[in-house]
């Protein structure tokens, strides 16, 4: 019973040593011939992951932010993955010497499309509280209404500068912009 006690902590202790051993490594480590790739070329989260020493989700939020070079063979914004170990190597090596000039998030089609429809969706909002105002009888009911309004308009034209909208976005925005701008005068609120 002992010497089997032994034995697996022996066992444990040559994996943690294993483990340890491999972060000081300067290759990357591979498992077995299966997840070994061709040479200079990656398939898939794991291996490009493995090859930087990062996880996954690391290596999925530097293609993100700070666009990381990944190639996507079906053209899809998700699916299968392939890097090239040159294009990798360039990405770090240029990273490595614009690190004090590069800000830490960048801005990516995604982030401005959610913040667009954002914007759109708290406009929309706006105009309802401005109609539940005008509508309202109760004028404690009315005067919160067209608070809540007015700092949502204001909200709106504060984070509309740093977001990228599409001609159509912009239009239907202003237009509701408008709209909310002048229920608002309705209401005795100045610009």
């Amino acid at each position: 019973m002992r010497k089997d006690l032994r034995y697996r902590h022996c066992l444990h202790l040559r994996r943690f040593v294993d483990r340890c051993a491999s972060d000081f490594r300067l290759e990357p480590v591979y498992h077995d011939a299966v997840d070994k790739p061709p040479f200079g070329f990656f398939t898939g989260w794991k291996q490009i992951a493995n090859y930087l020493r990062k996880g996954v989700r690391t290596i999925q939020r530097y293609e993100r932010e700070l666009g990381l070079p990944i190639h996507r063979p079906n053209g899809k914004s998700s699916g299968s993955v392939i890097a090239t170990k040159a294009e990798l190597d360039g990405w770090l090596n240029a990273t490595l010497i614009q690190v004090g000039s590069v800000p830490k998030r960048w801005p990516t089609e995604r982030t401005h499309r959610i913040g667009a429809q954002f914007l759109q969706v708290d406009s929309e909002i706006a105009l309802t509280f401005s109609a539940i105002a005008l509508g309202a009888s109760d004028e404690g009911k009315r005067r919160r209404a067209a608070q809540t309004a007015r700092k949502a308009f204001d909200a709106i034209m504060r984070l509309r500068k740093n977001i990228i909208l599409t001609d159509a976005e912009t239009n239907k925005l202003d237009a509701n912009l408008h709209r909310l701008k002048g229920e608002l005068q309705r209401l005795g609120q100045s610009f």
